[in-house]
């Protein structure tokens, strides 16, 4: 999955750098994972990134 921000995030359980996103533009960067628990961490700290399926399925579940 597609994350979209700036710079690296900072994990304060572990004292270190959680990741960082590269840079693809004049200000935006991206970071592409596949790691279940970071892409959960990077959506509850509300960082912007594509949609997918389960995102769909999640925002129909919640309507319901």
């Amino acid at each position: 999955m597609k994350f979209y921000g700036t710079g690296a995030i900072w994990n304060p359980d572990t004292n270190s750098v959680l990741c960082r996103f590269r840079k693809t533009g004049l200000r935006q960067g991206e970071l592409e994972t596949q790691d279940n628990v970071l892409i959960k961490k990077l959506k509850e700290l509300g960082y912007k990134h594509e949609i997918t399926e389960q995102d769909l399925d999640e925002a129909r579940k919640s309507k319901k």
